[in-house]
């Protein structure tokens, strides 16, 4: 029950009939002016508090909201321009009475698109945290008989759905919450951006394992696939290249995890 609009709709009942009143009077005769005139106040009042006061309101109120979740409040912190165009977009969302998975999935391209400009500086452990939630959601979505799982690992490609709103609650409450750690490790506890040389050396290692399982299906990765039956193959290998990278010593795992990551190069591989 939208609790906002039934507030309006009373407070502009009220000051339509005391309007009325003052104008028109209350005497039996004056009925019929009385009534014409509160019509029309109600509907005037009505319509100026839905284009001035309510976007207010309920943008104040969805603001309190995403503030209530740390990831949110660290990221109005450090990304305050994009924070403000989440804050609009759930505003919207909202107004047109969209479910929480809804504005999620219309959030999560902002957020994936921002995400790698701290994951090379952030721990290793909130980098393999977040690989090891993410893993488990492309699995989950891989459940689905759309190409959730494939627009999920890349929500920018052009003709994307909303793969996040497929996900469960707790999923996605999972993702914000290694996000979280991820970004407020890199902004209070930063490390050096990983050894490249290094991690291509551990790179060739894992892609050799996935060679051997994989073959030339290897090469979807290098393009755009153009059916579904692709855009399900560059999602099984994606889960594979992930746990391939977590089975290694858990320094080196962070350390690769965070160069494909933050590494634009690397991005067709990447979440």
């Amino acid at each position: 029950m939208d609790w906002l609009a039934i507030l309006v709709a009373g407070t502009s009942g009220a000051l339509a009939a005391a309007i009325a009143t003052l104008l028109a009077g209350t005497r039996k005769e004056r009925r019929a002016p009385y009534a014409i005139v509160t019509v029309i106040c109600f509907f005037l009042i009505n319509a100026f508090f839905n284009q001035a006061i309510t976007p207010r309101i309920r943008s104040w109120q969805v603001d309190r909201q995403l503030r209530e979740l740390s990831f949110y409040r660290e990221f109005a912190e450090v990304e305050p321009q994009t924070y403000e165009k989440i804050r609009v977009i759930a505003s919207d969302a909202v107004m047109k009475g969209e479910g929480a998975n809804m504005i999620a999935g219309r959030i999560s391209p902002l957020v994936a698109g921002i995400i790698p400009k701290y994951v090379g500086t952030a721990s290793d452990q909130s980098v393999i945290e977040f690989i090891d939630v993410a893993s488990r959601a492309v699995e989950e979505l891989r459940g689905n008989q759309s190409d959730a799982c494939y627009y999920f690992l890349f929500p920018h490609e052009e003709g994307a759905t909303n793969a996040a709103s497929y996900l469960k609650e707790k999923t996605s409450q999972q993702m914000l919450e290694a996000m979280t750690n991820v970004v407020h490790s890199a902004v209070h506890s930063p490390q050096q951006l990983p050894n490249a040389a290094k991690a291509q050396g551990l790179l060739i290692t894992v892609v050799d394992r996935l060679r051997k399982n994989y073959g030339n299906d290897l090469l979807v990765l290098q393009q755009k696939p153009r059916d579904q039956a692709g855009r399900r193959k560059v999602c099984a290998i994606t889960i594979s290249l992930y746990k391939n990278v977590e089975d290694l010593p858990r320094s080196d795992a962070g350390l690769l995890l965070r160069y494909l990551l933050a590494n634009k190069e690397s991005s067709q591989t990447t979440p």
